[in-house]
């Protein structure tokens, strides 16, 4: 009889871990919820007399020539599919410090929510501080997000960084 209760409670225990198992893979294949959408333009706030401190910028798509745009490290941006021109690769800039981006290229993959894939490289910006280049083909940014992580050249477990675009 203490035999039939041993393997019941094997049992149980077994189930419990499968069942936290399927909980903790349950939540990594949940995206992380967008923050609320804010309007492309806002007007200037009126000047006041007395010096306050500086406010936090929201994260807002930056005006941007013909499908050029500028990411913040660690950042996200929101674009419209209608800025795009066909035939023309849309321009990502991310902004990469100097001393993680190394001297060559550098690899970038980039995992659309649909569940496409695209591996490819980003080349470096001339200036100083100014981070990597990365070009897309704009038949391949259908609407939807995208998580891009660029693999940098730092001596650590994880080198890279990740940025989030989402085409509307």
């Amino acid at each position: 009889m203490s035999e039939g209760r041993h393997t019941g409670a094997w049992i149980v225990g077994a189930i419990a871990a499968a069942a936290a198992i399927g909980l903790a893979v349950w939540r990594l294949d949940t995206p992380a919820p967008m923050p609320p959408e804010l309007p492309a333009a806002q007007a200037a706030p009126e000047p006041s007399a007395t010096p306050t401190a500086p406010e936090a910028t929201p994260e807002l798509p930056l005006e941007a020539s013909a499908a050029s745009y500028r990411i913040a490290e660690r950042g996200r941006i929101a674009i419209s599919s209608a800025t795009f021109e066909p035939g023309v690769p849309v321009a990502l800039d991310l902004d990469l410090p100097d001393e993680v981006r190394g001297a060559d290229a550098r690899p970038v993959r980039i995992a659309a929510v649909d569940g496409r894939q695209l591996r490819t490289t980003a080349s470096l910006l001339a200036e100083p501080g100014s981070g990597v280049r990365l070009e897309l083909e704009p038949d391949w940014l259908v609407p939807g997000r995208y998580l891009i992580e660029v693999t940098t050249a730092e001596k650590v477990h994880f080198p890279m960084r990740r940025y989030v675009l989402e085409v509307r």
